[in-house]
């Protein structure tokens, strides 16, 4: 007997070859029935318009409005891009759909990297019903009985999908003109030239003399002459300097391709903006890592809402704040991934969307996630989600609310999630990576061969005008090429030596 998941918009779910067994379960738990019939009830009619619904206080919230939070929850917690119509139909499958056959014939070969995607969307699944396990019993009920009232889970996905949306669109036309979350100091520093609400987004990106520093990755960013933010009087409150100045103001080539649009951006290197102001240091990649002001203050505006972002809240988390309606004051790799996709799309000229060009803004949050993928207890990685915790949430208690912020408990109703496949913390590394893997491989290969060939020929001196630590980069990424299961354990910040 096998069980297909339900494909979007159109499922079909496979059972046992006796067509007179209903589904759906003859008798529900009284609470979950109910819950079911309220959420069976929200469904609109299929020529009514949907009514925009009020947002009311956590403790009055509807089953319908839960429903819509979880869904809002998914593009703003774990990933921005991720389909919660699969999700859903995913996850139902995993928990409760009937095991696939052993016989070869009838087992459906996967793809491991499809495989890979499918374990991630399970997990999205389990995460989005911890915040409101009680609700599994409504999903478990929905698609139970498609079968019999397939219009229901349709109606239910499509609800979703809506919901899901508008959170994400929600956040994105929020965060549209905050561009002053870029300056390291709003009160010293001033954005030039101001770019106003409702102007074109044609004149941000590689286009703006400052933003295009923060949307560049470090190797290119440090071809550009150094810039001078420009600064506002304290006392006046004038602008002291109207355009950002140089300290170098020889002809610069890079800015010349730049200003000729002959420069494309890629996911080669992560984009500076990710680093605090003034702390890159090419020899300690990690310094400043992801605790960039921008993304700081995004993360705030989305979580504990506009008012706090510059600042942070102050004695208490606020009464309506998107923490407080996930029931979300524990900061997480994917949240702080989904805030770098948004502050990416801030900075660029163009709206939301998968790719700008070459750059892939999944790519962007798969690989903010998989720096903190790397060995458990990775002191970067801890000490990184404790710093945004703090800036965060601080010590703050959910205003209404006793205790502390602890993280909720895992639902009683949920199984283990499935183990992952791959070693997450590789899959996502910049091309750049394998491109030196090669060199370097190259180069000692060309060093052997000529020792080979020319008996007398001196290896470490011709190596010592290379400097010692292109040295060791050499040889570190020769080995790490020849022996890929050391290699496993290598993050992304280790091979941004120079």
């Amino acid at each position: 007997m096998s069980t297909n998941a339900p494909a979007s918009g159109s499922m079909t779910v496979s059972t046992s070859t006796s067509t007179n067994t209903p589904t759906a379960p003859t008798t529900a738990p009284t609470a979950a029935k109910r819950k079911y019939d309220e959420i069976v009830a929200s469904f609109p009619a299929p020529t009514a318009k949907k009514k925009k619904a009020k947002r009311s206080p956590n403790a009055a919230r509807s089953t319908p409005e839960r429903f819509d939070g979880m869904a809002r929850y998914l593009t703003r917690g774990f990933h921005p891009f991720m389909d919660i119509g699969l999700v859903l139909e995913e996850g139902c499958e995993h928990h409760w759909g009937t095991a696939v056959s052993d016989t070869p014939s009838k087992t459906v070969q996967v793809p491991a990297s499809e495989r890979l995607q499918q374990v991630r969307r399970v997990a999205a699944f389990d995460e989005m019903f911890s915040l409101a396990p009680d609700l599994l019993d409504v999903v478990k009920l929905l698609f139970a009985g498609f079968e019999s009232d397939p219009d229901s889970w349709n109606a239910f996905v499509t609800t979703m999908r809506a919901s899901a949306n508008s959170g994400r669109v929600g956040d994105t036309g929020g965060l549209k003109h905050m561009l002053n979350y870029v300056l390291p100091d709003t009160t010293k520093y001033v954005l030039v030239p101001a770019i106003a609400k409702g102007e074109s987004k044609s004149s941000r990106g590689l286009a703006h003399p400052i933003l295009r520093h923060l949307i560049l990755g470090w190797t290119d960013r440090l071809k550009l002459p150094c810039l001078d933010l420009p600064t506002i009087d304290p006392e006046t409150g004038k602008i002291l300097q109207t355009l950002p100045a140089p300290a170098d103001t020889s002809p610069n080539e890079y800015l010349d391709r730049i200003l000729n649009g002959n420069v494309e951006i890629s996911n080669d290197e992560l984009p500076s903006f990710l680093w605090a102001h003034g702390s890159f240091d090419p020899d300690n990649y990690d310094k400043g890592l992801l605790r960039g002001e921008l993304l700081l203050r995004v993360v705030r505006h989305i979580w504990t809402a506009p008012s706090s972002a510059i600042l942070g809240p102050e004695d208490e988390i606020p009464a309506v704040c998107q923490a407080r309606i996930h029931g979300k004051y524990m900061m997480t790799p994917e949240m702080i991934g989904c805030a770098a996709v948004q502050a990416r799309t801030m900075l660029s000229t163009k709206d939301w969307r998968r790719r700008d060009g070459a750059f892939n803004y999944e790519t962007l949050h798969d690989q903010v996630v998989a720096l903190f993928s790397g060995l458990p207890g990775d002191e970067w990685a801890v000490d990184t989600l404790a710093w945004f915790q703090r800036m965060v949430f601080g010590d703050s208690t959910p205003s209404g609310e006793e205790g502390g912020l602890d993280r909720p408990h895992p639902s009683p109703h949920l199984p283990p999630p499935l183990p992952p496949l791959l070693d997450t913390s590789r899959r996502c590394f910049p091309l750049k990576q394998f491109r030196l893997i090669k060199v370097s491989t190259i180069v000692v290969i060309l060093f052997v061969l000529v020792r080979i060939i020319l008996p007398s020929f001196n290896i470490h001196g011709s190596l010592c005008i290379l400097g010692t630590r292109a040295r060791i980069i050499v040889f570190q990424h020769f080995a790490r090429s020849l022996l890929p299961l050391a290699s496993t354990t290598t993050t992304h910040r280790d091979i941004k030596l120079k």
